[in-house]
C-alpha cells in the first residue's frame, strides 16, 4: 500500500509550543494548504491609548480560495511599550509612538504599522447622514480632535452609544440605527468615549408603503417550520430585509408560533393568522397546519453517488428528507452528519449548528460522509483532489 508521510506531520498544527508549529512544521503544513500568498488588514493602523484594533492574517490559496491564519501564525510587536498584540491578533495600544505588528505562518508574512497617539480626546464627532428612513438600518461613524491638534476617525465600537427616545428602535455598539417606530419625527442619536460626549440629530422619514412577503399564504405540517421572507418597499422602489427587525405576532400562537426572526413553527393542526409590522405597515399571512407526514427517504445532493472538488475549495453538502406525501425539504441543519475516511485525508464533517455539512477539504483523499435524519440514513463519497 503507497503511503504519504505527509499526512502524519499534519495533527501537529493541533500542537507544540504555545499552540505554535516550529518552522519545518509550518512550512509542510503550508505546502500542503497549497499557500500562495498572505495578507494582513488593516492596512492603515492609528489608536488612541488603550483602544484596540483585531488584525486578520489570510492566506490566498493556490486554486484562488482563502484561509484564516490567526489562530496558527506567530504573532509579534516591535515594541510592546507602544502596542501589543495576543495570539489571535488582536493589537491592543500601551504608549505614545509609532512601532510594528507582523504575523508569520512558515515563510509567508506580512507586517503593519501601528501609530499610537496618547493626545486627550477633546472632542468627538458622530458622522453620518441626516436622515433616516423608517425600518432601514444606517451606520454612522466617529471621529475626534484631540489635544495635540490632530483630527481622526474613532473606531465605532470603542464608544458607548444611545438612541433617544429608546422606544424609538435600537442602535448597536457600532453605530448601527434601526428606527421602527411610526410615530417619532426624529431621533438623536448619542456617543461617549473617555467621558467626551456627543450627540446628533436625526430626522426619521417615513416612506414606506408596504411589507411585501413570499406569500400571503402557507402550509407547514405539525412539528415544522418556515420562514417567510418580508421585506420593506419604499416610495423610490427600493426594498430592504426586514425579517430579523419587524414584529412577529400570531393570532393564535396554539395554532402555529412565530419567532422574532419570522419563523413560523407549527403546533397543532388548524389555521391562523401571522401579522408582520414595522414603521406601522402591517401584513398578513394566512398559516394552515397541517398533520406531519413521514420521512421516508434522505438524500444528499439530490442522489448523487459521488462528488468531486479541488482541494481547498468550500463545499457545503446538502440533505434533503422525501416525505410520504412526496414534498421535499432540506434538513441540512436537523441533520446529524459523520465521515468515514477511505484514502488520505484528514477529512473531517461539521456537525456544529451554523455550519452542518461542511467539509474541511484541505487535504487531499477520499471520504464517504453520512447524514441521518428521522431514522433515515443517506452516504455520499467525496474526492478531494
Amino acid at each position: 500500500m503507497n503511503f504519504d508521510w505527509r499526512y502524519l506531520l499534519l495533527p501537529l498544527l493541533l500542537v507544540g509550543c504555545n499552540d505554535k508549529l516550529d518552522i519545518y512544521h509550518e512550512s509542510v503544513a503550508a505546502a500542503e494548504l497549497g499557500i500562495d500568498s498572505v495578507s494582513l488588514t488593516p492596512e492603515s493602523i492609528v489608536l488612541s491609548r488603550d483602544d484596540t484594533r483585531q488584525m486578520t492574517f489570510t492566506a490566498t490559496l493556490d486554486n484562488g480560495s482563502t484561509y484564516p491564519l490567526n489562530d496558527k501564525a506567530i504573532w509579534s510587536t516591535g515594541n510592546a511599550a507602544i502596542a501589543t498584540v495576543d495570539g489571535q491578533g488582536l493589537v491592543t495600544a500601551t504608549g505614545d509612538g509609532s512601532t510594528w505588528v507582523s504575523a508569520r505562518f512558515a515563510q509567508f508574512s506580512a507586517q503593519r504599522t501601528i501609530l499610537v497617539n496618547t493626545a486627550d480626546l477633546v472632542t468627538l464627532n458622530i458622522g453620518g447622514s441626516d436622515s433616516i428612513s423608517v425600518c432601514r438600518p444606517a451606520s454612522y461613524s466617529l471621529s475626534g480632535q484631540f489635544s495635540d491638534g490632530s483630527e481622526r476617525p474613532i473606531e465605532a465600537n470603542t464608544a458607548n452609544w444611545s438612541l433617544a427616545p429608546a422606544t424609538a428602535g435600537t442602535i448597536d455598539n457600532s453605530g448601527r440605527v434601526t428606527v421602527t417606530s411610526a410615530s417619532v419625527a426624529s431621533v438623536q442619536l448619542g456617543a461617549t468615549k473617555n467621558s467626551i460626549s456627543a450627540s446628533k440629530p436625526v430626522a426619521v422619514v417615513h416612506d414606506l408603503i408596504r411589507i411585501a412577503l413570499t406569500s400571503t399564504s402557507l402550509s407547514v405540517e405539525v412539528g415544522g417550520s418556515i420562514r417567510p421572507t418580508a421585506s420593506a418597499v419604499y416610495q423610490d422602489g427600493s426594498q430592504t430585509d426586514v425579517g430579523s427587525i419587524a414584529k412577529w405576532t400570531s393570532s393564535l400562537p396554539t395554532i402555529a408560533k412565530v419567532d422574532p426572526s419570522g419563523r413560523i413553527e407549527g403546533v397543532t393542526v388548524g389555521s391562523t393568522t401571522i401579522e408582520v409590522s414595522c414603521g406601522g405597515i402591517s401584513s398578513a399571512i394566512t398559516v394552515t397546519v397541517v398533520p406531519s407526514a413521514e420521512v421516508s427517504a434522505l438524500e444528499i445532493e439530490n442522489g448523487q453517488a459521488e462528488i468531486k472538488v479541488n482541494k481547498g475549495a468550500t463545499l457545503t453538502l446538502d440533505a434533503t428528507a422525501i416525505y410520504s406525501t412526496g414534498r421535499r425539504s432540506s434538513v441540512t441543519a436537523d441533520a446529524d452528519w459523520s465521515v468515514e475516511v477511505i484514502k488520505g485525508g484528514p477529512i473531517t464533517v461539521s456537525n456544529d449548528k451554523g455550519s452542518k455539512g461542511e467539509v474541511d477539504t484541505r487535504n487531499a483523499g477520499e471520504a464517504f460522509v453520512k447524514a441521518t435524519f428521522n431514522n433515515q440514513t443517506a452516504y455520499i463519497k467525496v474526492i478531494i483532489q
